[in-house]
């Protein structure tokens, strides 16, 4: 989830049918995160919720991207910009690409620095401009292979921001589960 036009934004949850639970997004109403529906309750009240297509194609996270918000999703990324409209207070707009945060471990992955998103997807590290997704530090991709950062079941476990030294780490649990395993560490340095 996510804050964004002074409105709580959640995902993924379950539509009011208890249904699309994987790619259903939920907002609140602007300054009251109580309130999920526009309207008078038990009058004209309708939710605010918005059930993308896409059986498959789960919400992975939600970030921020300039002025606009940014649905990750397994293997799209949809972005939603404020209309000023009390009718339809959002659009969505789709990039389909087949590049996204498609892995069982979906959290921590998605990072907004430098105007742009950053997130880490099977085919590795990656950044979305709000137009396109691009596939970054493809000149390491095999030493990315190599320490199973690519296409490998285990998923990148936490990324990390330094902003003052411009800097992503990007963390993987390698060998067993033991507390004192040393995780598999890659830096992006961005500019």
């Amino acid at each position: 989830g996510g804050v964004y036009k002074g409105r709580v934004f959640i995902g993924p949850a379950a539509d009011p049918n208890g249904k699309y639970g994987s790619r259903t997004l939920w907002w609140s109403q602007i300054g009251d995160f109580c309130r999920w529906h526009t309207g008078i309750a038990g009058q004209t009240a309708a939710p605010n919720f918005k059930t993308f297509d896409g059986e498959g194609n789960g919400i992975a996270g939600i970030a921020s991207l300039q002025d606009d918000l940014v649905i990750h999703r397994d293997d799209t990324q949809v972005v939603c910009t404020a209309t000023q409209s009390l009718a339809q207070p959002f659009t969505f707009r789709e990039n389909n690409q087949g590049l996204g945060v498609r892995s069982r471990g979906r959290s921590n992955r998605i990072i907004s620095a430098n105007g742009v998103n950053y997130f880490w997807a099977q085919q590795g590290l990656a950044v979305f401009d709000g137009r396109g997704v691009q596939l970054i530090a493809q000149d390491a991709a095999d030493a990315l292979r190599s320490h199973r950062f690519i296409e490998d079941f285990r998923p990148v476990t936490h990324v990390l921001h330094d902003a003052t030294r411009r800097r992503l780490y990007w963390f993987k649990a390698e060998g067993s589960r033991h507390q004192d395993a040393l995780p598999a560490t890659a830096t992006v340095t961005y500019t």
